[in-house]
C-alpha cells in the first residue's frame, strides 16, 4: 500500500506544482514574450517532475508518470495487480491536484486546459495534437528505458529525464498545451466542461500509444543486442 500511496503523492505533487506555475505565468505574467511564456511553463512542469522523481526514487522505484508504469507492465516487470493499483493511485493524485486548483483558482483554471484548435497557441488541428502527443510520449518513454539502463546514479538519471521532459514540453506546449502524461488532462479538463473532458481522451490514448510502440521497439533492440543479432 505504501508504494501506491507514494505514486499518488508523486503524481499529485508534480502536476499540482507545475500547474500552479502555469496558472501564474498565463494569468499574471502578461508582459513577457511568447518564447519566455512557453519556457516558464515547460520549466515549471519539468522541474517539478525532476524534484519529485528524484526524491521518491531515493527509497524505491517509483514511476510518477503513468507511461513509465505502463511500459514496465508491458515488459512484465510490474504485475497486473500492481499496475492496476499504481495506475489508480496516479489517477487519484492527478484528480486531487485538479480539485485543489479548482477550489483555489476557480476563475482561471480554464486557462490551462489541454485542447486543440482555437484553444491552443498555434491553433493546431486534432491530427497534429494526436501526432505530437504520440511521438513525444514515444520519445520520453524510450528515453526513460534507455536512461534507466545506462545511468545508475539516481541524481544524474533524474536530471537527464527532467531535461528531456523540458525539451519535449517546450516544443509541444504551443500545439497541445504540453502533456506527455495520460492523466494530465484530469488536472484541468475534468473541472471545466464535458467537451474539454472528452478531448482528454485524445491525450490519454495518444500518450499510451506512444509508450506502447517505444516499449516494443526497445524490447526488439535489446533482444537483438543481447542475442548478438545486430
Amino acid at each position: 500500500m505504501r508504494k501506491y500511496i507514494m505514486e499518488a503523492i508523486g503524481s499529485f505533487s508534480y502536476l499540482l506544482f507545475g500547474a500552479i506555475i502555469q496558472l501564474f505565468v498565463m494569468n499574471y505574467l502578461t508582459n513577457i514574450n511568447f518564447i519566455l511564456e512557453v519556457f516558464y511553463i515547460s520549466f515549471g512542469y519539468a522541474f517539478s517532475f525532476f524534484v519529485i522523481y528524484f526524491l521518491l526514487n531515493q527509497y524505491n522505484n517509483y514511476y510518477v508518470n503513468p507511461i513509465f508504469s505502463f511500459s514496465s507492465w508491458l515488459q512484465n516487470k510490474t504485475s497486473n495487480k500492481d499496475f492496476v493499483f499504481i495506475s489508480l493511485f496516479q489517477i487519484i493524485g492527478a484528480f486531487l491536484s485538479g480539485l485543489i486548483l479548482k477550489l483555489c483558482f476557480p476563475d482561471i483554471i480554464s486557462s490551462i486546459v489541454l485542447t486543440y484548435g482555437d484553444g491552443s497557441i498555434f491553433h493546431s488541428s486534432l491530427d497534429i495534437l494526436i501526432f505530437i502527443e504520440f511521438f513525444f510520449s514515444f520519445i520520453l518513454c524510450f528515453g526513460y528505458l534507455f536512461i534507466g539502463e545506462r545511468l545508475q546514479n539516481k541524481l544524474l538519471r533524474a536530471i537527464t529525464l527532467g531535461l528531456l521532459f523540458f525539451v519535449l514540453l517546450f516544443f509541444s506546449v504551443p500545439y497541445t498545451g504540453g502533456s506527455v502524461n495520460p492523466v494530465r488532462f484530469l488536472v484541468s479538463n475534468l473541472f471545466v466542461n464535458f467537451d474539454y473532458l472528452r478531448q482528454g481522451g485524445f491525450y490519454l490514448f495518444s500518450s499510451l500509444g506512444g509508450a506502447l510502440i517505444s516499449t516494443i521497439l526497445y524490447h526488439i533492440i535489446t533482444y537483438l543486442r543481447d542475442n548478438d543479432l545486430t
